[in-house]
């Protein structure tokens, strides 16, 4: 098989594995307290990533003076991220966040304009204008397919929350990439970020009764922390290095509707036509007002 034709299944089977992620997370938050199971997945996952960087790279070394951005990008990418991500599933539907993550290049655009790393020209002003329009249609769509027991406000804002998080986490991390590989950045957050994430998490530690726990919230669990925040660092990072991060962007338009359909066939949610054509306005916007230069910061949650 030729070298960019496995790196592209590579880019795919990531893809596959985070957007079957909404409907794994949403299964586990249902018998796991959200911050322990978040708490446990990272702990797991992020020893895995920790041990594949020091079989790979070595011990990383960072800079002391690149420390506050460190610190910074693992309090938004994993901390911030996690509480606002479980809280969203344990309250609204995983479709609801799927669609609602596709605005996580949005934010990205509008915090790097923010930060002056970027300007913009009118083009991409109303893609991202567009983009907000697709947000208020999976919004104001959502409400008949959220179901009994949802959260609607508060989930969806905890979601939006999910991806500003993330796209705050790619843009204080770019400086950094120019310095330290992908890998080492990840073992990094994964540490510094769950260890942060601790303190929040420790109610929910001490009240869950592992014992109770299901077979299948067990199975959610293990592959929300060793496939997808495991593996696809693994694999998404080693395909960037062979097609560019520009194609490996495309893989990830997949996310969203692929979130949507796992989470209908498996959890049996409702997803409205008003939903869907809003998924469709932010995927196309993002691609349609995309900058030049792709980052590789991708959305893993």
């Amino acid at each position: 098989m030729r070298r960019d034709a496995s790196a592209e299944l590579a880019l795919l089977a990531t893809v596959v594995i985070w957007s079957l992620n909404f409907t794994a997370v949403k299964v586990g938050v249902g018998d796991i307290l959200p911050l322990a199971f978040s708490v446990v997945r990272f702990v797991v996952g992020g020893a895995a990533t920790v041990a594949v960087v020091l079989w790979r790279e070595g011990w990383p070394h960072f800079r002391r003076a690149d420390l506050p951005l460190l610190l910074a990008a693992a309090l938004s990418g994993i901390t911030v991220n996690q509480v606002a991500f479980v809280g969203a599933l344990s309250v609204t539907s995983a479709t609801n966040v799927a669609l609602l993550m596709g605005t996580i290049p949005i934010w990205t655009a509008l915090l790097a304009v923010a930060g002056r790393q970027e300007r913009l020209d009118g083009a991409h002003w109303l893609a991202l204008a567009a983009g907000i329009g697709g947000v208020v249609l999976v919004v104001l769509g959502g409400a008949p397919a959220a179901g009994a027991g949802s959260n609607l406000p508060l989930g969806e804002f905890l979601a939006l929350a999910t991806a500003a998080s993330w796209a705050a986490y790619s843009v204080l991390i770019r400086p950094l990439m120019a310095r330290y590989s992908a890998l080492q950045l990840s073992a990094f957050m994964m540490v510094v970020g769950t260890a942060a994430l601790v303190p929040f998490a420790l109610p929910d530690l001490v009240d869950q009764h592992w014992g109770s726990v299901p077979g299948a919230a067990w199975v959610s669990l293990l592959y929300a922390a060793l496939l997808s925040v495991s593996l696809t660092n693994i694999l998404y990072f080693t395909a960037i290095h062979r097609v560019g991060a520009a194609r490996a962007a495309l893989f990830t338009y997949l996310e969203p509707f692929l979130g949507v359909l796992f989470a209908v066939a498996l959890l049996r949610e409702g997803v409205t036509v008003a939903q869907l054509v809003g998924g469709a306005v932010i995927v196309g916007s993002v691609a349609l007002g995309r900058p030049r230069r792709a980052e590789v910061a991708e959305p893993g949650i």
